[in-house]
C-alpha cells in the first residue's frame, strides 16, 4: 500500500532541487556574459591596434616617398642647407626640384604636428596643411648630417608607450656630399 504515495511524490524535482538548478543557470549565464564582454574588449582593442598599425604605416610611407625625392634636380654646387632634408623643432621640411613645362619647380613639403588637434599635418608648397594622421600624442624628427640619415618617431595619445618609426638614408649625391 505504500509503494503507490512513494511514486507519485517521485515523479518531479523537489522545490530545492530547481531553484539550485536556476541558481546554477544563472551563474553560467553571468559568466558566459561576462566572458563576452571581455572577449568583445579585447577584440575592439585589436582593432583598434591594427587600425593604428595601417594608419600610422600609410603614414611613414608617404613621408619616406618624399624623403627619396629631397634633393633631387639641385645641381652640385648647391650647399646642403638649400636643399634636402631639415629638421627643426619637431618640423620636418624636404625640398627638390621637379622639372614642370616652363623649367624646373621648387617642391617644398613640411611635416608637423598640430598639437591642438593631435594630427600630423603635411603641406605641400604653398597650399594648405593637410591632416596625415589623426590621434597623435607626439611627432619628432631628427636629420644627422654627417650619417645623412633622418629618425622619425610617431607615438599615439592614447597609447604614448608604443612608438612607430622610420629611419632613412639619403642617397642623393648632392645632399649627402654635405657640403657647406
Amino acid at each position: 500500500m505504500n509503494a503507490a504515495p512513494n511514486r507519485a511524490r517521485k515523479r518531479g524535482f523537489s522545490l530545492i532541487e530547481s531553484l539550485l538548478a536556476l541558481a546554477l543557470s544563472l551563474v553560467m549565464i553571468l559568466a558566459g556574459i561576462e566572458l563576452f564582454g571581455a572577449v568583445r574588449h579585447v577584440f575592439f582593442k585589436l582593432e583598434r591596434y591594427q587600425s593604428d598599425r595601417e594608419s600610422v604605416s600609410a603614414a611613414l610611407e608617404r613621408i619616406k616617398a618624399d624623403l627619396q625625392r629631397a634633393g633631387q634636380g639641385f645641381p652640385q654646387e648647391t650647399r646642403p642647407g638649400e636643399t634636402g632634408i631639415d629638421a627643426a623643432d619637431n618640423t620636418l621640411t624636404a625640398r627638390w626640384l621637379e622639372n614642370a613645362g616652363a623649367g624646373p619647380e621648387l617642391r617644398i613639403v613640411l611635416y608637423y604636428l598640430d598639437t591642438e588637434k593631435s594630427t600630423l599635418r603635411r603641406k605641400a608648397g604653398a597650399g594648405t596643411a593637410q591632416p596625415l594622421l589623426e590621434g597623435v600624442g607626439s611627432f619628432s624628427c631628427d636629420f644627422d648630417r654627417s650619417t645623412q640619415m633622418t629618425e622619425v618617431e610617431i607615438r599615439f595619445a592614447l597609447d604614448p608607450e608604443k612608438c612607430y618609426g622610420l629611419k632613412f638614408i639619403s642617397k642623393n649625391m648632392v645632399f649627402a656630399a654635405g657640403r657647406t
